[in-house]
């Protein structure tokens, strides 16, 4: 095989590519591309149980020319923190598309290509059309293991039991719509994700992230400026870069949609009949989130508002049907069916606390330094300590105290890992239940 070796370029003061190889099935060709690497991104996200990403690099030896790049080809990309006793991260993916090719002279091309985790690829290769029975946790467990080679960690708490035959799905997809249907005894939603960090996929359910203790319960991510003129070398790198906060506290749409207050009507084919629900945002989900979440006790939906002296969460507002389920197995629950009211109600609460949680998105850019240990995951599904100062220019700033609402303790719900040859930074798009309690 016909190798390509680019020399080393300088690298930030916290990472260095070990390798990044392009790797070739159909021709005698493999690049390290590490020397040529302008910028890469990768990206973890809660909803994914695959990572994605871009690749750009200064192609000046024929690269793409010899590996007549059509997608399809391997990049392994080998990664290491320049911090003391950490390991490489090796992961692999696949190249899906050449997003752009440019030519910046007449003997150097700038190619950038988006690559998806190996296993989203080789789950495109396969079907399942096959019956599952059990937890869904289990269910899960075994296509990942039996398909895709991945363990699965998982929290176990998944309260469904069901029959189900996987009709004509990928791996992922089919894991992905058993995944949609799971929910804790209390109607928290699962999430089934891959980390950058790892090489097991996680299946854990929201009530157990919000759960756990921030990561940084001394030393928080700050948004001011005094922060970076710190001693503190640990402070100096968690001073948030830029932030993004918008398209935030859509209180009409959730309306619409009928997540705040709404009635139900499940349809059992077989019977003729329907069970009714109904939906009251504040009394079946708030007050379970506080109970959960009690250091953030103001939560993202209150019973203050009312339209003709009723609270907008005691008013149905939308009236929405579903197939319930139609009694396919004689002693099992089929994907859609539920045992009873409460059951069916579940299957409402989590698709709520599904969008609920997305109604005031935060999206910060910092260090990345943290977060590319490889024994420890720090990224998706852990919580981090943010703060902002209140909005008061007569308050010194060393006596300024936080703003209660835009600070809190965050879920990191998605990351993008940004290496560029001067730095290495991450932006987190962080999410939460509740706000810290305000003074009066």
């Amino acid at each position: 095989m016909t190798a390509v070796n680019l020399t080393p370029p300088g690298f930030s003061s916290d990472y260095v590519f070990e390798s990044i190889i392009l790797e070739t099935d159909r021709a005698d060709v493999t690049a390290n591309l590490k020397a040529a690497i302008t910028d890469i991104s990768i990206y973890e996200h809660l909803d994914k149980p695959y990572l994605t990403g871009e690749l750009t690099f200064a192609d000046h030896q024929r690269v793409f020319e010899s590996a007549d790049i059509l997608g399809g080809e391997k990049i392994i990309l080998n990664i290491k923190s320049t911090k003391q006793n950490t390991n490489i991260i090796k992961k692999t993916f696949y190249i899906s598309k050449i997003l752009n090719n440019a030519r910046s002279n007449d003997n150097l091309s700038i190619i950038n290509l988006h690559l998806i985790e190996d296993i989203a690829f080789t789950s495109n290769l396969q079907n399942i059309n096959k019956a599952y029975e059990g937890k869904t946790s289990d269910i899960i467990s075994k296509i990942a293991k039996n398909y895709l080679g991945k363990e699965v960690l998982t929290t176990n708490n998944d309260k469904q039991n069901i029959k189900v035959i996987v009709p004509n799905l990928d791996p992922i997809e089919a894991m992905s719509w058993i995944k949609n249907r799971a929910t804790t005894s209390d109607g928290y939603p699962f999430y089934l994700f891959s980390t950058f960090i790892g090489d097991e996929l996680k299946y854990i359910d929201l009530g157990t992230m919000i759960s756990m203790p921030v990561m940084n319960p001394t030393t928080t991510y700050k948004n001011w400026q005094s922060n970076s003129n710190s001693a503190d070398q640990v402070a100096i790198r968690r001073t948030i870069q830029n932030f993004k906060s918008r398209s935030t506290e859509d209180l009409f749409t959730l309306i619409r949609n009928g997540l705040v207050g709404s009635n139900y009507s499940f349809i059992e084919l077989s019977k003729g009949t329907s069970k009714e629900v109904k939906f009251d945002i504040h009394k079946d989900l708030m007050t379970n989130v506080i109970k959960l979440n009690p250091n953030q006790p103001h939560p993202p939906y209150v019973p203050g508002f009312l339209f003709n002296e009723i609270p907008f969460n005691e008013l149905p507002s939308k009236k929405i049907y579903r197939i319930g389920g139609s009694s396919v197995y004689e002693n099992q629950l089929s994907y859609m069916e539920s045992n009873s009211i409460a059951d069916y109600k579940l299957e409402v609460i989590c698709n709520a606390m599904t969008e609920i949680l997305k109604k005031s998105p935060l999206e910060v850019t910092v260090n990345g330094i943290d977060f590319i240990d490889a024994d420890d995951h720090k990224s998706i599904g852990n919580n981090i300590k943010i703060e902002f100062l209140s909005t008061d220019p007569d308050i010194p700033v060393d006596k300024s105290p936080i703003d209660k609402k835009m600070s809190g303790d965050y879920l990191i719900f998605a990351v993008e890992h940004v290496f560029k040859k001067e730095k290495y930074d991450v932006k987190l798009t962080c999410v939460k239940l509740g706000s810290y309690k305000r003074l009066t």
